[in-house]
């Protein structure tokens, strides 16, 4: 297998055909791909705990829980529970359309097809059936936990709201109204024993979805098949895939080199202008933002597409190694 040349392949494809970029940036953002940002806040002095102002918030909380009826409060938990079920369903649409997109988009272009964003973007919607199931497969774990979640809160409000003071709920473990902190405390260790089966099954199915997705797409494979069709693609080719891998390393590490040359300048002029505080150097501030966003934008669709492109083509040299 010539690494090399498939890394140029992967590289050339991306780059000439930038509608795979919009759909990459669709598949970045629908598969959850996001940078959280964190602030500390340091406070000079001593922090001390008053239990009457803890108190009286806690009044403030149940009064105005009471100010509407419990009926209306989980009707209202009820609904953002299914509004955000929906929305995840439309992510995983979205992802599994954009992803087949990707994937057969690359293999059109292999066979000097002509293709733009629309035609590419059809080609997702008839080849993402498996691939779909296939994704809402993976993330049945997701939803479990995240239907546990759900019924823990809605005890707690039940709890809270039937509670005659949320006082003595905090501070009074001796007594039976304590019990919604067994509850926590039970339900936080289950979560967390959750939380560490799934990184696991996550582990071992990200690599039978790396080329489950190929399988679901491009040889029409059910949901299942397609992800242990996926598993024995993987282990059977261990070494090349391996090799493959390395080379994408270190191709991120490049790009995210590059990415780091032009961010940590915006970041120090941002830091210097913010510094001068008044107004031309906020508008300033905010033009290089509005300049910054759409570039990151590109660079991150750019990235997504050739990473989708360059495992297409792992997928489909091996195949075409094998067939001979």
């Amino acid at each position: 297998m010539d690494y090399w040349q498939n890394l140029k392949d992967s590289l050339k494809t991306t780059w000439q055909h930038k509608y795979l970029w919009a759909i990459g940036l669709i598949f970045a953002i629908f598969s959850g791909g996001s940078s959280g940002s964190s602030s500390n806040n340091n406070h000079s002095g001593e922090v001390r705990f008053d239990q009457g102002e803890f108190n009286n918030g806690l009044i403030k909380i149940q009064d105005f829980l009471h100010q509407v009826p419990l009926l209306l409060w989980l009707l209202l938990a009820l609904t953002v529970f299914v509004l955000i079920l929906l929305i995840s369903l439309l992510c995983i649409y979205l992802k599994s359309r954009a992803q087949a997109a990707l994937i057969a988009s690359t293999v059109e272009i292999e066979k000097q097809k002509q293709l733009n964003f629309g035609n590419a973007w059809k080609l997702g919607r008839d080849k993402m059936k498996a691939l779909s199931k296939q994704n809402l497969l993976l993330a049945i774990p997701a939803y479990f936990a995240f239907i546990v979640i759900f019924i823990i809160f809605f005890a707690l409000l039940v709890k809270f709201y039937n509670a005659n003071s949320l006082s003595n709920e905090f501070f009074n473990f001796s007594s039976r109204s304590s019990s919604y902190v067994v509850l926590l405390i039970g339900s936080s260790s289950f979560l967390l024993l959750f939380l560490c089966g799934y990184v696991i099954f996550a582990i071992i199915f990200a690599f039978a979805q790396a080329f489950g997705s190929k399988f679901a797409v491009l040889e029409g494979q059910s949901a299942i098949s397609s992800l242990k069709s996926g598993l024995r693609f993987f282990s059977s080719n261990f070494g090349k895939i391996f090799v493959s891998w390395l080379i994408m390393i270190l191709v991120d590490i490049a790009l995210l080199i590059l990415a780091a040359l032009f961010i940590i300048p915006i970041f120090l002029l941002l830091v210097l202008f913010i510094g001068f505080a008044n107004p031309i150097t906020y508008f300033l501030s905010g033009i290089i933002i509005l300049i910054f966003i759409p570039i990151s934008l590109i660079f991150t669709g750019f990235n997504y597409a050739w990473s989708e492109v360059y495992w297409t083509k792992v997928y489909l040299r091996i195949k075409e190694m094998k067939g001979k």
